[in-house]
């Protein structure tokens, strides 16, 4: 595999680091990467995915490899196209909080988790939109099984209630209602996010996605997959970034390298006692252990 990425300073070329390190990764690991890939993509094409990310998105040099192949491989394993966004994956560089590394993380697009519960679900159509005071909106279970009703108002539809995601199978029976309000989205989504409790990312910078998103994931879990786990992984994966714990994917591109713990630099951020007074020595280390 030859380098493809240089800068050129007079007569010198220099070689990038991080591809440098990239190809040198992919070259110690190359047997098991292509075992893990398969079928999916060939290891020659991992590189060429890994270059067009780094190159998208350049902060990603600062990452760690193994995060950055890790990433890449997974996305792909999912059928999905790496770092693309919309429709696919994102890879976003974050600080770890334990280590304090830069490491690539991956997002799923929330069309992509539409487009997998298409693909692998047998279903046959999905909604994922926000229910305005002014609709005409009704859902629940009746007799004959579970019911929505919903139709838009024209012009002024009013307040925005809440978002509602739904699925139907090829028969047009609906397997699947999640609705929640506004307050119910930042009382469960957005207070367990560190990237919302920050301010930070794309509950930042788009949050119609990730209200979008915050009931297409438990929707996608009434509808798991029929022949792969691919959306079942897809959803945990994405949880677990939005609640910025591991998610190690280091691990299918390094095989020496060591899982991450959800808690493993844990140190004591414990709120006041109820009566505003700090806690006591013991009550630390009780949530410590906790």
């Amino acid at each position: 595999m030859t380098t493809t990425t240089e800068a050129k300073t007079g007569e010198l070329v220099i070689a990038d680091p991080a591809v440098a390190r990239i190809e040198q990764m992919i070259g110690q690991n190359k047997a098991q990467m292509a075992a893990l890939l398969g079928k999916h993509i060939s290891v020659e094409r991992l590189f060429q995915i890994a270059m067009t990310a780094v190159g998208r998105v350049p902060k990603l040099k600062e990452c760690t490899t193994s995060s950055i192949l890790g990433c890449v491989m997974e996305s792909s394993r999912l059928r999905l196209p790496a770092g693309v966004g919309a429709g696919g994956t994102w890879l976003i560089p974050r600080q770890n909080k334990n280590t304090g590394q830069m490491e690539c993380t991956l997002i799923v697009d929330y069309r992509a988790i539409i487009l997998m519960m298409k693909r692998d679900a047998g279903v046959e159509t999905v909604v994922a939109e926000a229910v305005y005071s002014k609709d005409a909106f009704d859902y629940g279970i009746s007799a004959s099984g579970p019911y929505l009703e919903w139709k838009p108002a024209k012009g002024d539809r009013g307040a925005v209630l809440g978002y509602v995601s739904a699925s139907w199978n090829k028969a047009g029976k609906l397997t699947g209602i999640i609705f929640k309000t506004i307050d119910e989205i930042k009382q469960s989504s957005m207070k367990k996010s560190m990237a919302a409790v920050k301010g930070e990312g794309p509950w930042a910078s788009d949050p119609e996605w990730m209200y979008k998103k915050s009931v297409l994931r438990p929707l996608g879990k009434l509808n798991p997959g029929i022949e792969s786990d691919d959306l079942s992984r897809a959803i945990a994966l994405d949880e677990r970034a939005d609640l910025d714990l591991p998610q190690n994917l280091h691990l299918l591109a390094d095989p020496t390298a060591k899982p991450q713990l959800d808690h493993e630099s844990k140190t004591y951020t414990a709120p006041p006692t109820p009566s505003g007074q700090q806690p006591t020595p013991a009550e630390k280390l009780k949530w410590a252990k906790d």
